[in-house]
């Protein structure tokens, strides 16, 4: 077999994630053009003088109205395409997959929701938002629609293709190639550098660490899409909702609860060692006593 030089193996790794780079780039520019041809027509009819800057100001007003409609637009047509592409990697594995407990799915939702609103906290606690305003616009186009898109696209369609990507891809061909904690700092530092900002690129690295590591421990992919899904979901209830609202009163909810989520998070990330651990342990006992 021939040996594959740095190169194949680095486009192997990131050309899945340009295929969604990609996709979102063309449905953005088909969803601008025909916005502004729309337009175009609208106010030639209207009377109204067709200027460049306006015709500009009114298409990107409209495209951050719509922007999560046009993410779980991409979403919805490169699930198919990757899926193929991670179901292909899957055959050449000699892996058995199995599905867990329900009780040790439980144990993700915990980790995730006090991840999410742990990392939130210390990024506002570092006054980072004041250093990075750039996060400032995207939360306005993360949450400045309609709730159902929202769900439909931060909650159901990204976690899934997110995790194909950066989890299920990403992680598992980086693995083959450097080792598995390397794969997982190094994906996860992708999953960062993906989000385009600062603030998000840090909030996605540190969650990403937790869903590669639930990947890892799992075996399956569904584990870490439910602890995506679980974390975007609490984020978006917390923005429209104010349900959490209370944890930032004062500095000392703040900074109490924040100590509280993030030991809450180690603690289910051992729990979740040591359940899977103990599961894995017993199975290899079982398959002895069988051949025994």
């Amino acid at each position: 077999m021939k040996k594959e030089n740095i190169f194949i193996k680095l486009w192997k790794v990131i050309y899945p994630v340009g295929i969604y780079f990609l996709i979102t780039n063309v449905v953005t520019f088909v969803f601008m053009a025909v916005a502004a041809f729309l337009m175009g027509i609208k106010m030639v009819n209207s009377g109204e003088v067709v200027s460049n800057v306006r015709m500009q100001e009114k298409v990107i007003t409209l495209f951050y109205r719509n922007s999560m409609m046009l993410t779980a637009l991409s979403g919805a047509i490169t699930i198919p395409i990757i899926y193929i592409l991670f179901k292909k990697d899957r055959t050449k594995e000699n892996v058995q997959y199995e599905k867990g407990s329900v009780g040790l799915y439980g144990f993700i939702f915990i980790a995730a929701a006090s991840a999410c609103l742990g990392c939130n906290q210390l990024l506002s606690i570092t006054k980072l938002d004041e250093i990075f305003p750039g996060f400032l616009k995207v939360q306005e186009v993360l949450y400045g629609g309609n709730i159902v898109m929202e769900i439909l696209a931060a909650v159901i369609l990204a976690p899934i293709i997110e995790e194909l990507l950066f989890r299920g891809m990403v992680f598992k061909r980086l693995y083959v190639y450097v080792g598995k904690m390397p794969a997982m700092l190094l994906s996860s530092l992708f999953f960062g550098i993906y989000h385009g900002n600062v603030l998000q690129g840090i909030y996605a690295f540190s969650v990403g660490l937790l869903f590669v590591f639930i990947y890892d421990k799992y075996k399956t992919l569904l584990a870490p899409i439910l602890a995506h899904m679980f974390a975007n979901l609490v984020s978006i209830l917390s923005v429209e909702t104010g349900i959490f609202d209370f944890l930032y009163v004062n500095n000392l909810n703040i900074y109490l609860s924040t100590v509280i989520e993030i030991i809450i998070c180690i603690v289910m990330v051992i729990v979740i060692q040591t359940k899977v651990f103990r599961t894995e342990k017993a199975k290899e006992e079982k398959e002895i006593e069988s051949f025994q």
